[in-house]
């Protein structure tokens, strides 16, 4: 692969259906292994997940470098409001204030709990052009 050439595959429905298989074999051999638990759910549930990620993972690699630089942008967001949350939890550590550490840890849980929602419809609107660029043109960005 050339330097600076994103990663698309040229067949991405193979490639869907190759990583839908492969994750669902890793869901059911370990349902195999796992004790205590309903092993069809177990699997029926790692079916849907598997077909949920193949087609999320391949979606964002269609959408070629754009999704590089989107998906950076969210992380050095997420990051930056992270850093921000954990400066009060250590100052209520180190000044052993437990009040407002214990408030900032609340604040953070809710503000993570945004984030990860926030970040997977990012993700699923990126798979979406993606995938919606792909069937438009009938090919991929690097060809």
């Amino acid at each position: 692969m050339k330097r600076g050439k994103w990663p698309i595959p040229k067949r991405p429905v193979r490639a869907v259906i190759i990583t839908f298989f492969a994750l669902s074999a890793l869901f059911g051999v370990t349902a195999l292994f796992i004790p205590d638990i309903p092993r069809l759910t177990y699997f029926l549930a790692g079916l849907a997940y598997s077909a949920f990620l193949a087609v999320l993972g391949v979606g964002i690699c269609l959408r070629g470098p754009k999704a590089g630089n989107q998906l950076k942008l969210m992380m050095l967001t997420c990051l930056l409001v992270c850093l921000s949350i954990f400066v009060p939890l250590v100052y209520g550590m180190v000044t052993q204030n437990y009040s407002a550490s214990l408030a900032a840890s609340g604040v953070a849980n809710r503000i993570g709990l945004w984030l990860i929602h926030g970040l997977l419809i990012a993700m699923l609107i990126i798979a979406g052009l993606g995938w919606k660029q792909h069937f438009q043109r009938g090919k991929s960005p690097n060809q």
